[in-house]
């Protein structure tokens, strides 16, 4: 296996988790970490729950969330061949808003 020390061939893609995001919610609201996460867990379950509701929630300056349904296909199996319904998913689609995308 070849390897190399080229930046070209290192991970630059830089990740944030939960207790991150929740670690930034804390300090922005100048409280404790613990608080910043209970925060960040009741605004994503009231998103969860308004999506359950509805089929699209909306944050001005942020994005908005929709609920769409993947319609279901034919699929051919590529070792034994044979025709496989695929049914109907249920996905959640995210748009960010412009200044989000200017921001970032």
């Amino acid at each position: 296996m070849r390897t190399s020390s080229s930046p070209l061939h290192e991970k630059t893609r830089t990740e944030a988790n939960r207790k991150m995001v929740g670690d930034e919610v804390a300090q922005l609201l100048q409280a404790s970490n613990r608080k910043g996460y209970q925060t960040l867990t009741v605004v994503l379950h009231a998103i969860e729950n308004l999506l359950l509701e509805h089929d699209w929630v909306a944050i001005k300056g942020f994005g908005s969330f929709k609920r769409r349904t993947k319609k279901g296909r034919p699929y051919r199996h590529p070792v034994t061949k044979d025709l496989v319904w695929v049914p109907d998913k249920k996905t959640i689609w995210f748009k960010p808003s412009s200044r989000l995308i200017k921001a970032v």
